[in-house]
C-alpha cells in the first residue's frame, strides 16, 4: 500500500477529540516598603472569570502560589477572551453567541490551559475556576491535549442559572509524564540563564537558555524570537565560516526548530501541547490545511500574535512541531516494541499491532509534504456534510481561514458577499501549495484567481419580491 493510502486510510480512523506567546506584561516598578501594602492570604474559594476591567484588579490582589501575578493576570485575559459568552439572543449550538464562536482561539486556548494546568501543580492554595458548560468540553480536549485529564463528575454536572460551572484544582489529574514535563517546565522558568546570543559559549549554554525561553514564553509571537535567538547564535558561532553562517542566516523555520530539537530532546511542556493539538487537526481532518489555518490564525491576533509572520514561517513552525509529536510518538512507540521483541513467540501480535502504529505514524508525515486537493475541492460542502469529524473540520477550517484572511468580513458587520466563499476555498489550497514542492503545485489553486470581495446590495434584495409580486399574474 502506498504511503499516501495509509496517510488517507489512517486519518479516516476515529480519534479521539484531543505560543509565539506574549511576552508576560512589564512588572511595575516595587513601591518603597512603608508604601506597600501586603496582599491578603485568603484566596477566594472560586475565582468567576472577570471582566477584562476586573482582570487587575481581582487577580492582581489576591496571593498565589506558583505564578507571577502579572502572568495570572495574562492567563485570566486570555480565558476571559476565550470562554467568556455573552448573553445575547444571538445564542447558537451548544448555547454560544455567533460573536464568540467566531472569536475562539484554539492555540491560545492551548496557552491559557497550559498556565492553569501549571498553577494547579504548584499553586500553594487550591482554587476554582467558573466557566461556561457550553465550553467545558474545549477545555478538557485542551487538558488532554497537555496531559491531564478532566474529571468526568464536572462533565456532567449541570449548569447553574447562568449556565455555569465550577471546575476545581482537584477536579483536574495529571499523568506521571505530565508531571513531569510541569516540574520540568518550572524548574526551566526559574532558571538564570545566557539571553544575549553573543554570550553563548557552548551548547550546554544554549540548550539551558532554549529551556528557558521555550519554558518561559506562554504567547505564541516570542516563539519567533526563540528562533531568531537560536539562528542569531549559530551565525555567530560560525562567523569565520560564510557558508554556514549564511546557510544559519535563510535556514527557514521547521529546520531551525528541528535542531533545537535534536539539542534539547524532551519537547518542553507548551511546546508540546501545540504539537499535540496540531497533531489531532491533522489526524481529524486527513489534511494540514487546518492545523495550519488555527496557528495562521493565532498569529494574527493582535493580542497574542506577530502579524510580522509570513505563511511560510507559520508553515515551517507547523511542520515542525507535528513532527516533533511524531517523532516523541515513534521513539515511545520503539521502547515498547524493543521491550516485546524480547520474546517475539509470545508477543507476536502485539509486535504486529506497535510495528503499524509505527507504519501509521510514518504515515502522517505524507500530508506534511504532500498534500492533495481534496480537503480544499470539498470544503464548503464538507460543512453541511453528516459525518460530525467532517464537518467540523471543515467549518472550523473555513472559520479560520476567513478570519485570518478576511477579517474586514466579520459576520458580526451585517454584512454580506457574493464571492467570499469561493475566495476562502482558493485560500485553502493555497495553503496547502505551501507545503507542497513549489515545482509540484496544485494547479487549480494560486493567487491568481483570488478576487476583490463584492458586497451583497441589500436594497436590490429588497425590492425583488416587489417585482415579483408585480408581475405575477392576477387570478
Amino acid at each position: 500500500m502506498s504511503k499516501k493510502k495509509n496517510a488517507a486510510k489512517a486519518a479516516q480512523k476515529p480519534v479521539p477529540a484531543a505560543p509565539a506567546v506574549e511576552k508576560p506584561a512589564e512588572k511595575k516598578p516595587t513601591p518603597k516598603k512603608e508604601e506597600q501594602k501586603k496582599p491578603e492570604s485568603k484566596v477566594p474559594a472560586t475565582t468567576a472569570i472577570p471582566s477584562e476591567q476586573e482582570v487587575a484588579k481581582n487577580i492582581l490582589q489576591a496571593e498565589y502560589g506558583g505564578m507571577d501575578p502579572n502572568r495570572r493576570a495574562e492567563v485570566t485575559k486570555m480565558l476571559f477572551d476565550y470562554y467568556h459568552v455573552d448573553n445575547g439572543a444571538a445564542a447558537r449550538k451548544m448555547g454560544i453567541s455567533d460573536a464568540v464562536i467566531e472569536k475562539m482561539d484554539r492555540v491560545t486556548m492551548i496557552s491559557a490551559t497550559a498556565e492553569m494546568a501549571i498553577e494547579m501543580q504548584y499553586s500553594k492554595t487550591p482554587f476554582a475556576l467558573t466557566v461556561k458548560k457550553a465550553v467545558l468540553g474545549d477545555m478538557a480536549d485542551a487538558f488532554k491535549e497537555l496531559g491531564f485529564t478532566m474529571s468526568g463528575k464536572v462533565l456532567e454536572l449541570p449548569a447553574d442559572k447562568d449556565g455555569n460551572v465550577v471546575v476545581h484544582s482537584e477536579d483536574v489529574k495529571a499523568s506521571k509524564e505530565a508531571k513531569e514535563a510541569v516540574k520540568k517546565t518550572v524548574e526551566a522558568r526559574n532558571k538564570k540563564v545566557i539571553t544575549d546570543p553573543t554570550k553563548i559559549e557552548n551548547d550546554d549554554q544554549l540548550k539551558e537558555s532554549l529551556q528557558h525561553m521555550l519554558a518561559a514564553n506562554t504567547f505564541f509571537k516570542d516563539f519567533k524570537k526563540t528562533l531568531n535567538f537560536y539562528r542569531s547564535v549559530r551565525q555567530i558561532q560560525n562567523k569565520n565560516d560564510k557558508t554556514k553562517a549564511e546557510a544559519y542566516k535563510n535556514m527557514p523555520f521547521d529546520k531551525l526548530i528541528k535542531e533545537i530539537e535534536d539539542l534539547i530532546l524532551d519537547c518542553p511542556f507548551i511546546v508540546g501541547g501545540y504539537g499535540n493539538h496540531l497533531f489531532e487537526e491533522l489526524k481529524k481532518s486527513g489534511s494540514v490545511i487546518l492545523p495550519f489555518s488555527s496557528l495562521y490564525l493565532n498569529s494574527k491576533s493582535p493580542t497574542v500574535g506577530d502579524s510580522t509572520m509570513t505563511e511560510e514561517e507559520v508553515a515551517g513552525i507547523c511542520r515542525a512541531l507535528i513532527n516533533w509529536k511524531i517523532d516523541k510518538e515513534i521513539a515511545t512507540k520503539n521502547k515498547s516494541l524493543a521491550a516485546l521483541n524480547k520474546d517475539k513467540k509470545a508477543n507476536k501480535d502485539a509486535i504486529v499491532q506497535k510495528t503499524q502504529e509505527i507504519a501509521d505514524l510514518e504515515n502522517y508525515r505524507t500530508l506534511l509534504t504532500e498534500p492533495t486537493a481534496d480537503f480544499a475541492d470539498n470544503l464548503l460542502t464538507n460543512r453541511k456534510s453528516d459525518d460530525k469529524t467532517v464537518s467540523a473540520s471543515a467549518r472550523r477550517a473555513y472559520t479560520n481561514i476567513r478570519r485570518a484572511y478576511y477579517p474586514e468580513t466579520d459576520r458580526g458587520n451585517g454584512k454580506k458577499y457574493t464571492n467570499i466563499d469561493e475566495n476562502v476555498q482558493q485560500r485553502a489550497g493555497i495553503i496547502a501549495n505551501l507545503f507542497r514542492d513549489p515545482t509540484v503545485p496544485l494547479g487549480n489553486y494560486n493567487v491568481g484567481n483570488l478576487t476583490d470581495l463584492i458586497e451583497v446590495d441589500d436594497s436590490a434584495e429588497e425590492k425583488k419580491p416587489e417585482e415579483k409580486k408585480e408581475d405575477s399574474p392576477k387570478k
